[in-house]
């Protein structure tokens, strides 16, 4: 069961936190998705291994609703901005569109839809089944187009109006919310993660060679990080753009973009996991969490006065899948269905 791993090293100011509520899942879980506003449908929801999306209130663990949307079981799901609408991907090839007094289900396919990702203003949203991407007008139900991508990608996500994807290759980005023109920023590897750091300067992606590939937005300057003992697959940027959180080994590794960025210096490495590092989230511009696969929950104090101090607040015999913020809490999603919800004092 679930518990707490006393720190051995408390020097930092974060305070250790106690398990809010624990709940247990039907299945293992594949994602979590967070409201950023009250929602109809819960604070987050959490898409369930070849089951149901399962909403929640929030970090008591109380279940609002279970959707069984999907033949065979759901792969991918998405909240909007606003909270208003809840799109699912499944294994049956269709996206179910609920809120705001709808249900609208799409044509259904033999392919999987394995990515759903919706626009900022809710406007449109976007999905995958296998190489081929679709965006679809939400108000109407309409498709807007669609593109053949050059492979299946790990990734698929709207950023301030662009829509992004991350394949073998590199990253691919449409402009007007995935309508308008394509731009390609290359690499001869395959990426498995992407993020965008919160100022819109920099994408860094997990490779399948063990390493971390970085493109500044505006040129197109590419750089890397490399030297990890595994394939990088996650990935977290500081609220403040400053420090790149990366996976890819036990040792958390921390990249400073300020100034001239991280080119030609040293990372902060953060030990404490025994196993791969497998999920990161920050909850404050200095204060970071990290799940491993020895089934940890670990909070780093990342202020630069004083190095990095962790503090060991949750341990589980399953390993970590996921860690999301959800207000003032952080929640792990355990490969076994066990989810803690953990309180973070500000």
């Amino acid at each position: 069961m679930p518990g707490l791993i006393p720190p051995e090293r408390n020097s930092s100011s974060l305070p250790m936190v106690a398990p809010v509520a624990t709940a247990r899942l039907p299945e293992g879980p594949l994602a979590i998705v967070v409201a950023t506003r009250p929602s109809p449908f819960g604070a987050f929801a959490v898409v369930c291994a070849g089951g149901p999306v399962i909403c929640f209130d929030g970090p008591a663990l109380g279940v609002t609703a279970t959707h069984h949307d999907h033949a065979g079981g759901t792969c991918a799901a998405a909240l909007s901005a606003d909270g208003a609408l809840l799109i699912t991907g499944g294994q049956d090839g269709a996206c179910v569109i609920r809120g705001e007094g709808r249900y609208h289900r799409t044509d259904s396919d033999t392919a999987w839809v394995e990515h759903v990702t919706i626009s900022r203003d809710g406007r449109r949203f976007a999905f995958c089944r296998g190489r081929r991407m679709t965006v679809v007008d939400t108000a109407t139900n309409e498709v807007c187009v669609t593109h053949l991508l050059p492979s299946t990608p790990s990734t698929l996500r709207f950023h301030d109006g662009v829509l992004t994807a991350a394949c073998y290759g590199g990253v691919l980005v449409w402009s007007n919310n995935g309508t308008g023109a394509m731009r390609q920023y290359p690499w001869r590897s395959a990426l498995l993660s992407l993020v965008q750091s919160p100022d819109a300067k920099f994408y860094a992606a997990g490779c399948q060679d063990a390493a971390v590939h970085c493109w500044r937005r505006s040129s197109g300057e590419d750089f890397e990080m490399s030297g990890y003992p595994a394939k990088v697959k996650a990935l977290a940027f500081s609220p403040d753009s400053r420090f790149l959180a990366t996976g890819g080994h036990h040792v958390v590794t921390v990249w400073d973009f300020a100034g001239a960025g991280p080119q030609g210096s040293s990372p902060r490495e953060l030990t404490g996991h025994a196993q791969l590092v497998t999920s990161l989230v920050f909850s404050s511009p200095r204060r970071l969490w990290s799940g491993g696969a020895d089934g940890a929950v670990i909070g780093w104090d990342l202020d630069a006065r004083r190095g990095a101090s962790p503090v060991a607040v949750h341990v589980h015999d399953a390993p970590v899948v996921e860690l999301a913020l959800v207000g003032r809490h952080i929640v792990a999603a355990h490969s076994d269905g066990v989810m803690v919800s953990l309180e973070v004092a500000q």
